[in-house]
């Protein structure tokens, strides 16, 4: 047993130092590896620079290769710690070591991209000025300033954020403030130093405040108020917006189910009364200006609007003391576009030509280049293009609505109910009265343009 013993010692100390042999050379081999790693490299030479905190990368929501380099600053740290920090987080970026990099300190944060970042005395001056907010924090991203986390009203915390801008002379373009998820609740585009006299004439609408976008001297506003109990608010927001601009402000207000009021100089309680009245008579105002000079209206079930119904329409707005030459939108223009006037001389028409199955849709043109008028007429379900009868009767329903200038004429079919055919259409461009001009047809399908020029012709009463 004693010689067995002896015998197997030195293969053991030989195996013993094959393997530490290899731990050695794969210790040697990691290491290397490591020297030259982007890890190694920013624990050099970023996270052995005085102030750094901590110094690592993580992977972005994009592409693998999009790593975010994180810095953090320790508390305390100088002016020019602070510079040399930002700088060679710069370089990492630059060189593409990481493709951005967010620098913080304290409740301060600086973005540092690859197109689009701060100037070096610009983000220090952030970083330092914003880095103990009392609630929140704040995002530098090239001239915009991002505030979060803020527990808060944002109508009340911008105020103190500003404050420090202002104070602190911070170089910044833009100011956001968001609430959970990201959402907006306050953006400030080209900020101006009157910017906080509007936004303080609205602190005690916070809470029906959902969001607040100032551009310029342009203020947009959403609420969870409806729209007829838009008054006061649109009272203040006017108020407010005079601080901008006294001769002509401009406000928009959006009510949670999207409907509109946009304000002038005129009072909007006089628009809003009129919206009632519209709405009192089982129509839904969209959008209107306290002008009352555009309004837009759908049903109030939120469905299509009837054809047959627009003389009602044209009664109540009429009645409501819309102005004869007022714009009027009916769903969103699809139905109708045109003047108070336009709509009181052709909704009869419109609804007796719906009674006989066609659907017209009128809208007046007041971009140019392009036609002055469309006109789209909707045949009856069964109803053919090919058929010389059919054709005459959808001109005579385009020709009973008449328009100013030149129109863009579409007569459409209307597949029947369970069939798998298309509509096909032939449009034209005439005057009201006038012959055909530009047909266009489908080439693989009746009737051909000849057709649709010769029965158009057939009925213009122009000599």
């Amino acid at each position: 047993m004693t010689t067995q013993t002896t015998t197997r010692h030195p293969r053991r100390r030989r195996r013993t130092i094959g393997i530490c042999a290899a731990l050695a050379l794969s210790l040697a081999a990691g290491l290397g590896l490591w020297a030259r790693s982007d890890g190694f490299r920013i624990a050099r030479e970023i996270g052995d620079l005085s102030g750094v905190a901590s110094a690592e990368l993580e992977r972005g929501e994009g592409a693998p290769s999009e790593r975010i380099l994180r810095v953090e600053i320790a508390p305390a740290t100088g002016e020019t710690e602070i510079e040399r920090i930002l700088e060679a987080t710069e370089a990492m970026v630059d060189d593409e070591t990481a493709y951005s990099a967010r620098v913080s300190l304290g409740t301060a944060e600086v973005a540092v991209g690859s197109r689009y970042r701060a100037g070096i005395h610009d983000a220090v001056q952030a970083l330092m000025a914003l880095s103990t907010l009392p609630d929140g924090r704040a995002v530098l991203d090239d001239r915009e300033i991002v505030f979060d986390d803020a527990d808060g009203p944002p109508l009340v915390n911008i105020l103190e954020w500003l404050t420090v801008i202002e104070e602190e002379d911070l170089r910044v373009e833009n100011v956001k403030v968001t609430e959970e998820e990201g959402r907006n609740a306050i953006s400030i585009h080209r900020l101006r130093t009157d910017h906080r006299e509007v936004l303080q004439a609205l602190g005690e609408w916070g809470p029906d405040i959902t969001f607040l976008r100032l551009e310029g001297a342009h203020l947009e506003i959403r609420t969870s108020l409806p729209l007829q109990a838009l008054g006061p608010l649109a009272e203040d927001a006017q108020s407010a917006a005079r601080a901008l601009d006294p001769e002509s402000p401009r406000v928009s207000l959006e009510t949670s189910d999207r409907r509109t009021l946009s304000v002038g100089d005129e009072d909007p309680g006089t628009a809003l009364e009129m919206a009632g009245e519209v709405e009192a008579g089982g129509w839904s105002v969209q959008w209107l200006n306290s002008g009352v000079t555009a309004i837009d209206v759908t049903a109030s079930e939120g469905s299509a609007a009837d054809p047959s119904l627009l003389p009602d329409l044209a009664e109540t707005l009429r009645t409501a003391g819309l102005p004869r030459e007022a714009s009027i939108r009916v769903d969103e223009g699809a139905l109708f576009r045109g003047t108070l006037s336009d709509l009181e001389d052709l909704a009869p028409t419109i609804a007796q030509v719906h009674a006989d199955g066609y659907v017209v849709r009128w809208m007046r043109e007041d971009r140019r280049p392009g036609p002055d008028a469309r006109v789209r007429v909707e045949m009856p379900a069964g109803h053919s293009l090919s058929e010389d009868s059919d054709l005459a009767a959808a001109i005579d329903a385009a020709r009973s609505v008449p328009w100013p200038g030149t129109g863009a004429i579409t007569l459409t079919t209307t597949p029947e109910a369970g069939s798998s055919e298309d509509s096909r259409e032939v449009t034209l461009r005439s005057a009201a009265t006038g012959t055909a001009e530009d047909v266009q047809v489908d080439p693989d399908h009746l009737p051909g343009a000849d057709q649709v020029q010769e029965a158009w012709d057939a009925t213009s009463t122009e000599g």
